[in-house]
């Protein structure tokens, strides 16, 4: 009983770590805290020539940007508006809503607790800290009086020097540090733009549908580039509004397209130039997707996952550190604890090692490789749990007497061992990131042995079952020595209560009967379980393998980029 307990309680610890170490995905994060690699290069766009002209430029950005509120049918981004210039984002959506005078930031009929006057405070902050970079704005208003959110902006931005709002197209030296409007309709403001959006172009009902149209307006984009209008090209989608599409929100949208843009956009890294697609606007991108919209015009050397990682919550916040360096066959570990944070240094090391990136975030090949399989499995685990507690209690509430399940308790514990199985299982295929396929797989192996452990003991309780009901009158079928006939009445009474108590212990056998089915059944479901984190862990190898000698081929090409790149 003290074993499963203390199992149990282990369990519980590493459930919280599973939570703890989600991670995000490569390609789409629904994280809302961002994790840099420790060399990671936010300000990619000094890499850029001051001659070249700004719609010549790919660029990742943002789908209604500040869509953070409002539910699963309105929120889009996870990350913050600094987290998100941060990560590399150089394009943001936003809706507007003019009431007084003030503009409001608005998602449809959502107010995302923003107003337009402090999401340009956090751009001019982050441009402050990195001037090479610049941030274009598209405001699309959204008031009854749309033609007044043009003057409200003019008055709110006033002379300052910061914003670009002129119409012509502008060289990327012209923009540094700056701000710079696009103006479509109503707002009149900056550089036009083109948006390649078709009508009902947004309205999923097929996410393969949806990869078709992306691909038909990205060669639109492609054929537009290097006029005198920037081009815009959404990714986004969502589902409401439709029939077929009803459940698809724009997470799951985005969860399934982000993959396949990625995937689109590097088959042309090996073309020289490579093309031009404009402005790429995403919904819950991950650093991988926007590293390689950037990286269809510049080649970044350095966005690759180091084991020092940076994490970077809402803007403000402090951060933790950690590096390490080999020398002489000594390796040292170097932390630089946050002094603002209220946690002590042992909890903030914690964190920051659950953070990894290495090893939490979701690995888009085991995300690929992932099947329906863990999902039933961890639900038939679930539901082994259940009938175990439920039943159990029903043998441990029963007037029989079994001395094996009262004092170890088995199907409490074994009940909640079977649903935390589970839900690692489901978490596994939900998030496959190493880590949680590999606590999945650990957790699942000693599941095999407390599987065995439970048929064991029920088995014996099914052999010892004892009955303490006593059949007989209250009063002595003798007395002093003497036999006393019982009447016809308690030999009916006599007989209806061994009756009872034979149809009780058929009852309880045959529930005993069900649950050493159950455990031999979570004995196949554990196996099977742990077979298929292996063999998703053993595939990932094999992939990294792969991936580190495409790498090795391409590396001369790689050169010959950087080497013609400025310096």
């Amino acid at each position: 009983m003290e074993v499963g307990h203390k199992f149990l309680l282990f369990s519980f610890i590493l459930l919280s770590v599973t939570f703890m170490c989600r991670g995000d995905g490569a390609y789409f994060s629904d994280n809302a805290n961002l994790i840099l690699p420790g060399s990671y290069n936010i300000p990619w766009m000094a890499g850029i020539q001051d001659f070249r002209t700004l719609s010549l430029i790919t660029l990742p950005g943002t789908h209604d940007s500040m869509a953070v509120y409002g539910g699963p049918e309105a929120e889009c981004q996870a990350l913050s508006l600094m987290n998100q210039l941060r990560a590399g984002v150089r394009f943001l959506d936003l809706k507007v809503f003019g009431l007084g005078n003030t503009l409001y930031v608005m998602h449809g009929v959502m107010y995302q607790h923003s107003t337009l006057k402090e999401v340009l405070d956090i751009v001019k902050s982050f441009l402050a800290e990195f001037s090479s970079e610049a941030v274009l704005i598209r405001v699309k208003p959204e008031s009854f009086e749309k033609n007044t959110v043009n003057q409200m902006v003019q008055s709110l931005i006033g002379n300052d020097q910061t914003f670009y709002v002129t119409s012509g197209m502008p060289n990327m030296g012209q923009v540094r540090g700056k701000i710079v409007f696009l103006q479509k309709s109503t707002f009149t403001l900056g550089i036009p733009l083109i948006d390649t959006a078709e009508k009902g172009s947004k309205e999923v009902t097929n996410v393969k549908n949806k990869d078709n149209r992306i691909m038909h307006q990205l060669s639109q984009a492609t054929e537009a580039c290097g006029g005198d209008n920037a081009v815009l090209t959404y990714t986004s989608g969502t589902g409401f509004g439709t029939f077929w599409g009803m459940f698809l929100t724009p997470k799951r949208v985005a969860e399934k397209v982000n993959p396949w843009v990625n995937q689109y956009l590097r088959q042309f890294y090996p073309n020289q130039p490579r093309p031009c697609f404009g402005i790429i606007a995403m919904d819950f991108p991950g650093i991988d997707l926007i590293q390689t919209v950037v990286a269809s015009y510049v080649l970044q050397t350095n966005c690759n996952p180091q084991f020092s990682s940076r994490l970077y919550e809402s803007p403000g916040a402090g951060e933790m550190s950690i590096s390490m360096t080999k020398a002489d066959g000594v390796t040292v570990l170097t932390l630089s604890s946050d002094p603002k944070s209220p946690w002590p240094p042992i909890c903030q090391i914690f964190k920051v090692l659950c953070y990894n990136p290495v090893c939490c975030s979701v690995s888009q090949h085991l995300r690929r490789q992932r099947r329906i399989s863990q999902s039933v499995l961890g639900t038939l685990n679930i539901m082994i749990g259940l009938l175990n507690i439920g039943l159990g209690t029903i043998l441990l509430c029963s007037p029989v007497y079994m001395w094996v399940l009262s004092s170890t308790g088995c199907p409490i514990w074994l009940g909640i061992l079977f649903i935390l199985f589970g839900i690692t299982g489901i978490l596994s295929d939900k998030y496959p990131s190493p880590c949680v396929i590999s606590l999945n797989v650990a957790l699942n192996l000693a599941g095999v042995c407390f599987a065995i452990t439970g048929i064991v003991l029920y088995s014996c309780t099914m052999a010892s079952l004892y009955m303490w009901w006593d059949c007989s009158p209250e009063q002595r079928w003798y007395n002093f020595r003497t036999t006393q006939s019982p009447s016809p009445e308690e030999l009916r009474i006599r007989e209806a209560c061994m009756e009872g108590k034979r149809l009780i212990l058929i009852l309880l056998r045959s529930i005993q009967g069900v649950m050493i089915v159950l455990s031999a059944l979570g004995l196949c479901v554990t196996i099977s379980s742990a077979v298929l984190g292996i063999k998703a862990l053993k595939q990932k190898d094999t992939e990294d393998i792969k991936t580190g000698a495409e790498a090795e081929h391409y590396k001369p090409l790689l050169e010959d980029d950087a080497a013609s790149s400025p310096a």
